[in-house]
């Protein structure tokens, strides 16, 4: 196993290292993989972004230099023909099909692997699922980070379900346990504190949690910050002054370390509109927090189990959202069995799963 590993070259293809959740996962598979002895580089559109930071300071870039994934077909057959990897690890639909035409047009031995994080909701017959389903069926070999992911893969690719693999992304790290350790817990305030967090975009429909936030305040003396930035920066700011919620909703913006605030936090709310396999979601249970989400497609209710480990409500409903919080503080959950179930999400579980798959692709390349 030791010569497949010292000789086994993976590149994994990112946009670029925004503060993004397929980003941070696809970083902390790299990591761990480069860490057991694989010999791992990025291959990105643009070098830039927060993530870049988090990198080693020996992990290989290329930089193709362009903006968009039709664009990047060309600068990736060239890159597959200069660099030669053994297997291509891609995230994200719309990157996905570029990837694959490029691996044709290359005629490289590369194996492709095309990964799912988050559900297509779009118009079925537009041009991303024919691509999928031309496409697709090319692949080396076809990973989604949930069943409600796998399941929409098929139904959009035209795939069978078997052939898509579920691999749980890499959360409880060991960079996320030594954070842990040293993020300090936040003095509690008399109000309770809710935190949500993630990019300030109309998935999240940080919307409606502000208007489940004003109906919540009725009753119940709290706070709420919403950790992230975006677009939707400008059109949150503007309801919050709407409903006159200025003193008790902030915008911190973008945080490298989200402990900071979920260790102070009395409840943590995910309030979007779709979902993947939420990484934030699972930090929160690993903290002990009472959790609230929505039900959204997918994952909430994967990693919750159907409502076992939070409160799930209905999408775009800020009253059964705001009755969900307040359920939620009322009877908090034991925070040692939050904790135990996020370990259900560990780098050593993910990787025992890619190290299967990219043996057996190995295995494949060299017949």
């Amino acid at each position: 196993m030791n010569n497949l590993k010292n000789d086994l070259r993976i590149s994994f293809l990112l946009p670029s290292f925004d503060d993004g959740g397929v980003e941070k996962v696809t970083i902390n598979l790299a990591s761990e993989l480069k860490n057991q002895g694989y010999l791992v580089e990025f291959v990105c559109f643009n070098k830039k972004g927060p993530f870049l930071s988090e990198l080693d300071a020996d992990m290989g870039i290329y930089e193709l230099g362009t903006s968009r994934a039709a664009e990047s077909i060309p600068k990736l057959i060239k890159y597959l023909k200069l660099k030669k990897p053994d297997i291509l690890v891609s995230a994200k639909h719309y990157i996905n099909t570029s990837v694959l035409i490029a691996k044709a047009l290359s005629r490289t031995s590369t194996k492709v692997i095309v990964s799912g994080h988050g559900m297509y909701n779009g118009n079925k017959s537009g041009a991303l699922p024919f691509l999928m389903r031309r496409l697709y069926p090319k692949a080396d070999a076809i990973i989604a980070v949930s069943k409600g992911v796998a399941n929409n893969i098929s139904e959009v690719a035209n795939i069978p379900r078997e052939q898509i693999k579920v691999i749980y992304n890499p959360v409880i790290t060991d960079g996320f346990l030594k954070m842990y350790e040293s993020t300090n817990s936040v003095n509690k305030a008399f109000e309770k504190q809710l935190v949500s967090i993630g990019r300030l975009s109309k998935e999240k429909d940080f919307v409606t949690l502000i208007h489940a936030f004003k109906l919540l305040k009725n009753t119940v003396p709290s706070k709420l910050t919403i950790v992230g930035e975006g677009l939707e920066r400008a059109k949150l700011e503007s309801l919050i002054k709407e409903l006159n919620l200025e003193e008790y909703v902030s915008l911190p913006g973008y945080t490298g370390n989200p402990l900071e605030f979920l260790k102070g936090a009395d409840a943590f709310i995910l309030s979007s509109v779709t979902e993947g396999l939420p990484t934030v979601l699972i930090e929160a249970l690993y903290t002990g927090l009472p959790i609230v989400s929505t039900d959204c497609p997918s994952g909430p209710e994967e990693i919750l189990e159907g409502g076992k480990f939070g409160v799930l409500t209905p999408v775009g409903n800020a009253e059964a959202l705001a009755k969900g919080i307040e359920k939620a503080l009322s009877n908090p959950p034991d925070p040692n069995t939050q904790q135990i179930r996020a370990l259900d999400f560990t780098s050593e579980k993910a990787i025992a799963g890619y190290k299967q798959l990219l043996t057996s692709l190995h295995t494949e390349r060299k017949k």
